[in-house]
C-alpha cells in the first residue's frame, strides 16, 4: 500500500478530503489509471492511494515464510516503481 497526500497537508479542510484508490499491477493500463488518479487528486485536493492485491500461494511449511517474504519484496517493489512513476 502507498498513499500519497494533498498539498497543503493537514488542514481545517481535512474532514472533507476524500481518498481514491486505484489498484495497480505491472501493466501499462494500471499505470495510466494511477497517473489519472493522481491528476484527478490534484483537482480535488484528495489523496490517492494505490493498492496491490494477490494470491497467496499453496506452498510447503517449510518453503512458506522465504516465498512470502520474496512475493512481499517483489508487491513492494511494484508499489515503489508505479509510485515513482508519479
Amino acid at each position: 500500500m502507498f498513499m500519497l497526500r494533498a498539498a497543503g497537508g493537514e488542514s481545517a479542510d481535512q474532514t472533507r478530503r476524500r481518498v481514491i484508490i486505484v489498484g495497480v499491477d505491472a501493466s501499462a493500463e494500471a499505470e495510466a489509471a494511477a497517473q489519472w488518479a493522481v491528476r484527478e487528486a490534484e483537482l480535488r485536493k484528495d489523496d490517492v492511494l494505490l493498492v496491490h492485491a494477490y494470491k497467496v500461494p499453496l506452498v510447503p511449511a517449510s518453503a512458506r515464510a522465504a516465498t512470502v517474504a520474496r512475493e512481499s519484496q517483489e508487491r513492494q517493489a511494484l508499489l515503489d516503481r508505479v509510485a515513482g512513476s508519479l
